[in-house]
């Protein structure tokens, strides 16, 4: 029987409950998207979205090919849901938003997403001005989501870059917790 071998690129809680960030698997030759999901023992519901070479792809049916890339996105929750959340890094949200808008976002270039997410943190403002909690957490997610594309289109890490500010001590007073003053910005 002929193999081939795929990425599997797993996000969130799929990480841990697959034991690791990406790993290559061999599997037989015409494997399709469900079968590969159940050889990695991950129920239908286990996972929310399926990407294939970083298109969206809802047919698990499909057939995978040698050397195919697939990332799974588990469920995610947010306010009082009974489901749990999925904690993402900065890298699976930046993964996240290159696959879903990469071309389009390089296309824009860095001033292009900048003004774009100056528009988001306008909204943002607006937002917070009438405290509608629900409407903030959108926007939230939306100024998230545009500084991720910053940080793509500039080739900028930003789990990295953050803690290598942030992760150790406040760069402003350099104390682990920060004593600078309440009206200093660190």
């Amino acid at each position: 029987m002929k193999t081939m071998q795929v990425l599997i690129k797993p996000m969130g809680m799929l990480r841990q409950r697959l034991g690791g960030s990406e790993r290559i698997l061999e599997v037989p030759e015409g494997t399709t998207l469900e079968q590969l999901l159940g050889q990695l023992g991950l129920a239908r519901g286990a996972v929310q979205v399926v990407m294939v070479n970083g298109e969206r792809e809802s047919d698990l049916t499909r057939p995978l090919q040698d050397r195919d890339e697939i990332t799974l996105l588990a469920p995610v929750a947010g306010g009082n849901s009974s489901e749990s959340v999925v904690p993402l890094t900065l890298g699976e949200m930046q993964t996240i938003i290159r696959n879903l808008y990469g071309p389009k976002d390089d296309e824009r270039g860095l001033q292009g997403c900048f003004l774009w997410f100056l528009e988001e943190v306008g909204e943002l403002a607006a937002a917070i001005r009438r405290t509608d909690p629900r409407e903030i957490a959108a926007e939230l997610a939306d100024v998230l989501a545009w500084l991720a594309t910053l940080a793509n289109v500039a080739h900028v890490d930003l789990g990295e870059v953050f803690y290598q500010k942030y992760g150790r001590r406040c760069p402003g007073c350099l104390q682990h917790p920060c004593v600078c003053p309440a009206e200093a910005k660190p």
